[in-house]
């Protein structure tokens, strides 16, 4: 299979993914083949603030061939910790090959708003000791 018809596919399950995920879930397609992997396709791109055509890194807008060589990418990187400015996202790249080159899918998820949550309902939810154990203890003999 070649690039172009690999990138339609990998576009396709992109844009199911993001829609599905909502917008907290990027998804993106890159050339994995150039040291700068640029950016092919991307979806929720309000979660990174990168566009197509870009060569930027997820976690500082580092020229990418600067964050990553591209022999790292030739093999799945999944379910990873990307935290950068108190946000916090998982992030999975998997390479896909094909004739001529090799595509990327990306998927960012950023879940800074469900931890900010899960803190508010376990300050919402904590508690000093248990009331009946309490009253027994302070009642007279």
């Amino acid at each position: 299979m070649k690039k172009d018809e690999l990138f339609t596919i990998l576009d396709t399950v992109a844009r199911g993914v993001a829609e599905t995920f909502g917008p907290n879930c990027e998804t993106l397609i890159q050339d994995l083949t150039t040291l700068s992997h640029p950016i092919l396709a991307i979806y929720n791109s309000q979660v990174t603030g990168r566009s197509v055509g870009s060569t930027t890194s997820i976690k500082d807008g580092a020229p990418a061939e600067y964050a990553l060589e591209l022999s790292r990418l030739q093999s799945p990187h999944i379910n990873m910790l990307a935290a950068e400015d108190n946000r916090h996202m998982k992030s999975t790249t998997m390479p896909f090959f094909a004739e001529d080159g090799v595509l990327g899918l990306g998927i960012n998820f950023d879940y800074t708003a469900f931890e900010q949550a899960e803190q508010a309902i376990k300050a919402l939810t904590a508690f000093n000791g248990f009331l009946y154990e309490d009253l027994r203890k302070n009642q007279p003999l």
